[in-house]
């Protein structure tokens, strides 16, 4: 934020908070949870409450942060990307990571606040959703889930729809946006190379387990029948743009 007046984009920020009542997330900077140095773990701790006291500031319950990359620091090497290579730095990265999102999820809890973690890019520990899943499930603590970002599945060569269906009961959150090869454009949906009408049968596939997962303030009638909207107008538009396409090239005759 070079060049921003911070304090009066706070205050702006607030005051969208206060006349509007939305329900806000914060995706906090990307805090490397595997850094081994003790006194940046402390910083990083220290950041992080006070992530959470600016999110209960503007009214939010969630934030959104990363887990660890796999480099701990800078004089550590960088470690094999494989899920099944568990011994070595990759080991040490792992636990250090999961110490750090435990930390985190306690502090988290005393402002009433849940985290997600979500799948990332090359260089990072949680690319794919299985191992997502294993990395939670090992944090073990009952306020963090996951948020699937579709962007960051499609730059890494994923299969969207399996990658979502591996969230399993840990989905709560998503990223939506589109993207062309392995950029990250977050262009809108339909303007970029995600096969969009695939993950909306994939969420459909596990409607009643993807409503369940919802927070209870989330779990209302007019939440769910947002989702499916939702669902319904990325088909629409994709379903759309044959259409335009055929209209362009007519022009062009």
């Amino acid at each position: 934020m070079a060049g921003v007046d911070v304090l009066a984009y706070d205050h702006a920020v607030r005051q969208i908070a206060q006349a509007y009542r939305p329900n806000v997330s914060v995706h906090i900077s990307a805090f490397n949870a595997s850094e081994e140095n003790s006194v940046l773990r402390s910083a990083i701790l220290h950041e992080f409450r006070n992530c959470c006291q600016y999110t209960s500031l503007i009214g939010g319950h969630e934030i959104v942060m990363h887990s660890g990359r796999l480099r701990t620091s800078l004089h550590v090497p960088q470690v094999p990307h494989s899920s099944a290579y568990m011994g070595g730095d990759l080991q040490r990265i792992w636990a250090l990571s999961v110490e750090m999102l435990r930390n985190c999820c306690d502090i988290a809890k005393e402002y009433g606040i849940r985290l997600y973690t979500e799948n990332l890019l090359d260089g990072d520990l949680t690319v794919r959703c299985g191992t997502l899943v294993q990395f939670v499930n090992e944090v073990g603590r009952n306020n963090l889930d996951i948020v699937f970002d579709i962007g960051h599945c499609q730059q890494t060569g994923g299969n969207v729809p399996d990658e979502v269906l591996a969230c399993g009961k840990l989905l709560r959150h998503l990223h939506l946006h589109d993207t062309i090869g392995g950029a990250q454009s977050h262009l809108p949906i339909g303007d970029g190379e995600i096969d969009y009408p695939a993950f909306a049968a994939a969420l459909a596939s596990r409607r009643d387990q993807f409503i369940a997962a919802m927070e209870d303030d989330l779990n209302t009638a007019d939440a769910i029948a947002a989702l499916f909207e939702l669902v319904r107008d990325i088909n629409v538009k994709l379903g759309a743009q044959p259409a335009r396409a055929d209209v362009a090239a007519a022009k062009k005759r």
